[in-house]
């Protein structure tokens, strides 16, 4: 009788080794033969080389539209201070024109949501 085996490792083959030749004793004729052990070939994987990338087109994005200015907070006290600087400097025409452009017969008649604008003319004179 001939039996054929195979191992998947030298450990494998050297303990099913120990077992048959320790039992040579018990009547059995044990023959031993070179054994060779053949290396499973292993696909190695190969990973391609990597392509070179194409930089990425430009996207020109249009500036963003800055932000609107902060109302300006105006109080009638700054609005009087520089009414007062107009008429000191002899402006008294041109601060009566401003009067008249926003409707109102004094500063104090000024619209809340109109003193920045107010204050904006003002300072253009």
């Amino acid at each position: 009788m001939k039996i054929t085996a195979e191992w998947d490792s030298i450990e494998e083959m050297n303990e099913f080794a120990r077992k048959i030749t320790s039992s040579a004793g018990t009547g059995i004729r044990v023959e031993t033969a070179v054994a060779t052990i053949e290396e499973k070939a292993v696909p190695l994987i190969k990973v391609p080389e990597a392509e070179p990338k194409e930089e990425p087109a430009q996207v020109i994005m249009p500036a963003p539209e800055p932000a609107p200015a902060p109302k300006r907070t105006v109080t009638r006290q700054e609005i009087q201070g520089k009414a007062i600087a107009l008429m000191d400097a002899g402006k008294q025409d041109q601060l009566q024109a401003l009067l008249t452009k926003y409707g109102v017969p004094a500063l104090p008649s000024i619209p809340e949501d109109q003193l920045a604008a107010f204050m904006a003319d003002l300072e253009a004179v």
